[in-house]
């Protein structure tokens, strides 16, 4: 069935071509620490949902926080500002480029949230979010009709970068690190958690005088960011456009096979029993995902799932049945057809194509952008 799936998804990533631009073939990837590697071209992808946008133009920045870079036009690069948001500092990309705002209504801005990968930084996913910026600003070109402005945002997760505390939490169980799971699902429990508070503070902190009206937050991550995207798609009920790039949203079955392929059984003290409830609890997976309704929280929002087909690090399988049942609208419906959209791209990796970039930038752009 997942096949079948995956081949319906081609017509929709031609439909999504069709409905934006940013076409970028570039064929280089960004491998699990955020380096470039070696890509390969676009192949199945799969879908299921739809939706439509809300959002505004933007003015003109004045404020007093560090920033760096030229406007963006013709592949130029952003501005990059750090903030200080209540003691944990991002990064601001795009807060220069606002274009002027006109009149008395503050424009509306979409404010996407990017969570980078284990063992990585929010400094060296730096190329990542400079693509998945204007590629998303490309896209933005071709949209009809009102656009809201965009910004994006990076941040070290919780014991990475700048926060790093305990170097051996980042290593998995055959690297020596006898605590793998409950560090990991702790980083992706936290990484979400830290990504609502951005999206709750960093407004005020961005336009103290109201300059410009927040009106959507979306997320992006890549990687345990991606799982941490699921995370946040499951319990922040106003974040409601993401795209998880290489990411699970079923914990338990990934780490069930990691902990098989470590030598260990998936039971304490590999995996105790609090964090085994955690999961039942609070796992995407463990979510009324199936159902057409209000009690699914997955439900009206707009998903980009993009995936190795050859990831033997974050298994497809592991997010089969998930992304099999997951229902975003009404099945059946054309809103169906249109919300969700799983890309498997073919003899990849664990890895960030500038395909799945670019699939990403169109996605945020068409559910992101326009009101």
């Amino acid at each position: 069935m997942f096949k079948n799936l995956l081949n319906k998804g081609e017509k929709k990533i031609e439909k999504l071509e069709k409905n934006v631009s940013g076409d970028k073939k570039q064929q280089h990837g960004h491998n699990h620490h955020g380096q470039s590697s070696s890509g390969h071209k676009a192949g199945a992808g799969a879908a299921a949902g739809a939706g439509a946008g809300v959002g505004g133009a933007g003015a003109a920045y004045q404020h007093h926080h560090h920033s760096s870079g030229a406007a963006v036009s013709g592949g130029s690069q952003p501005s990059v500002t750090q903030v200080d948001v209540a003691g944990l500092p991002v990064n601001v990309y795009g807060l220069n480029n606002l274009t002027p705002g006109s009149g008395t209504n503050a424009p509306d801005v979409c404010i996407s949230i990017h969570m980078h990968g284990r063992t990585g930084s929010a400094k060296n996913e730096d190329g990542l979010a400079r693509e998945l910026y204007q590629n998303t600003m490309d896209a933005r070109q071709s949209i009809r009709g009102r656009t809201r402005d965009f910004l994006l945002v990076t941040f070290d997760s919780r014991d990475h970068g700048q926060r790093k505390t305990n170097p051996e939490a980042q290593k998995s169980w055959k690297e020596g690190n006898k605590t793998h799971a409950v560090d990991m699902y702790g980083m992706i429990r936290g990484t979400a958690d830290d990504t609502s508070f951005i999206a709750q503070m960093l407004p005020a902190y961005l336009f103290p005088n109201d300059e410009r009206r927040v009106s959507l937050i979306s997320v992006t991550g890549k990687s345990l960011g991606g799982h941490s995207v699921w995370q946040v798609l499951a319990h922040d009920p106003l974040i409601r456009v993401g795209v998880p790039f290489i990411g699970c949203p079923d914990f338990q079955k990934l780490i069930a096979v990691r902990a098989r392929n470590s030598g260990l059984e998936d039971v304490p003290p590999a995996v105790p029993g609090s964090l085994r409830a955690l999961m039942q609890r609070v796992d995407p997976a463990e979510q009324p995902y199936r159902e057409a309704g209000p009690r699914n929280p997955f439900y009206g929002k707009k998903i980009c799932a993009c995936l190795g087909a050859d990831d033997h690090l974050v298994r497809v399988s592991y997010a089969q049945e998930f992304l099999e049942h997951l229902t975003v609208a009404p099945p059946g419906s054309d809103e169906a057809r249109q919300s969700l959209q799983v890309y498997i791209q073919p003899n990849t990796g664990h890895k960030v194509t500038s395909e799945m970039l670019r699939l990403g930038g169109q996605w945020l752009a068409q559910w992101a952008l326009p009101y």
